[in-house]
């Protein structure tokens, strides 16, 4: 039987719920730079990435998980899924570390964003040309829906002080981009290109809206 990402939700819930009911468990399985060092607790750099805070936190992880994993997997095959997955958690993991060895941090870091984002990127940039809904009524191309989402995260990084770990979202996006890249020839050509027209359309529509404004 082939693992799909159906599989992967299914045990990261399992995994969740356990942690809700198990503090214990809870904390054995997240990544913690206040405790021990987690080389004391290898394991902790992958999962982390299947416990949650809470049951929202668990339900938007993989509600955006869900839907772009069907958008990925009509691109790619299961391994390559999977691989991109477990890079957007261990990556993001291993700098954070890396960098705490420079800079003292007292954090616990939890949950599937990191991985989550690393699908989200890869299947945005392998589907330039389809249509999304932001905010389930505003239809904007792929690029455009990538640029909104890494707007977002910058901003809350550098104005918005939440429990988010809104680095290691950036962080498990580049692990996506840089699996395209590696992947397919001519993605880079392709989102310059995409963002050109996006520019182009923007500036068509601003135009009009003072062409609008004047005969009006």
């Amino acid at each position: 039987m082939e693992l799909t990402h159906f599989h992967l939700m299914i045990f990261i819930i399992a995994i969740s719920l356990l942690a809700f009911r198990s503090k214990t468990f809870y904390n054995g399985m997240s990544f913690d730079l206040g405790g021990k060092s987690p080389l004391l607790r290898p394991w902790s750099f992958l999962t982390y990435g299947f416990v949650h805070l809470d049951f929202t936190h668990l339900l938007v992880n993989m509600i955006v998980l869900y839907n772009f994993s069907n958008i990925l997997l009509s691109k790619i095959g299961t391994t390559d899924y999977f691989y991109i997955f477990f890079a957007g958690v261990l990556i993001p993991a291993i700098i954070k570390y890396s960098y705490s060895l420079l800079k003292s941090h007292n954090i616990q870091i939890i949950g599937a964003s990191t991985g989550v984002f690393a699908i989200l990127t890869s299947a945005l940039l392998l589907n330039l040309d389809k249509n999304f809904l932001y905010l389930f009524f505003i239809q904007v191309t792929a690029i455009e829906l990538l640029l909104i989402i890494i707007f977002i995260e910058l901003f809350m990084l550098c104005f918005i002080k939440t429990q988010i770990w809104n680095t290691g979202h950036l962080l498990g996006g580049v692990c996506g981009f840089v699996y395209v890249y590696l992947t397919h020839d001519h993605m880079l050509e392709q989102v310059v290109d995409k963002l050109n027209q996006s520019i182009y359309i923007i500036n068509a529509q601003s135009e009009i809206v003072k062409i609008l404004a004047i005969v009006n």
